[in-house]
């Protein structure tokens, strides 16, 4: 099988940001990470590897030069191959010029499988892995929580997410596109001689442009911070001063 997981790098959520009319200031002295969903589905697709003799792991990220590091930290957990689409501009890219960019250098290599986190932590569109199965006119699900490949390798059987606390089964002919939901498995530490062997390893780079060849299908008109709506009461002192004031206050609001 050849597989290939699409990862994001993300920013460091703890950081304080700055919002700036329609964009979104991070500040200079910044931390960045895999997209935590998209740790999910490396794992995913590496437990398909170990599985399936032959099977082959692409990893694909698209951004500047620093998003280097989710690549090679996918390599570090046991792909075989990294790619890097450099994009300009690369800011304010949208799930649907996401896919198509996908689509459209990695279009023709025939992965039977593609997986992608169920969303990114930063934006939460939890829209890039149907755009891409639509694209390429191939099945996709979504909220997938469970995953065997069939024995001809030929479909996968998926177990999904849905409302209510309800599960779905399915059938899924390959090629498909599968959005993997967070606990799906647990995603392995790399190794620290993995890590070091995948920083030394070279990557697939591909210089990409936006500029007449993807629609555009939205645009920011604005972006502000939350409204504070409530105040916030501290409660000081011991646990047990804290534990009275605690009292005090639910039976002033008529709760006790």
């Amino acid at each position: 099988m050849k597989i290939l997981v699409c990862v994001k790098q993300v920013p460091d959520q703890t950081r304080p940001v700055c919002v700036n009319d329609t964009r979104v200031d991070l500040p200079e002295v910044l931390s960045w990470k895999m997209n935590r969903f998209d740790e999910f589905a490396v794992e995913a697709a590496i437990q398909i590897k170990e599985s399936i003799p032959g099977t082959t792991v692409d990893s694909v990220t698209i951004g500047p030069e620093r998003t280097q590091t989710v690549v090679r930290r996918s390599l570090g957990m046991g792909a075989d191959n990294g790619w890097i689409i450099h994009v300009s501009p690369h800011e304010g890219l949208t799930p649907r010029i996401i896919a198509q960019i996908i689509c459209h250098e990695l279009g023709n290599n025939h992965y039977d499988l593609i997986l992608t986190g169920f969303m990114s932590e930063d934006n939460m569109n939890a829209q890039t892995g149907q755009m891409i199965a639509a694209q390429l006119n191939v099945p996709s699900v979504s909220g997938v929580i469970q995953l065997t490949v069939n024995g001809d390798q030929q479909a996968i059987t998926v177990v999904r997410e849905m409302g209510g606390g309800m599960r779905e089964e399915l059938l899924v002919q390959l090629p498909a596109v599968l959005c993997v939901q967070s606990g799906i498995n647990q995603p392995r530490y790399p190794r620290l001689s993995a890590m070091l062997k995948a920083a030394s390893r070279p990557l697939r780079c591909i210089e990409s442009s936006t500029d007449g060849i993807f629609c555009q299908d939205q645009m920011i008109s604005q972006i502000q911070l939350p409204k504070n709506i409530r105040d916030a009461h501290f409660l000081e002192g011991s646990v047990q001063e804290q534990a009275n004031a605690l009292s005090t206050l639910l039976k002033e609001k008529g709760f006790l």
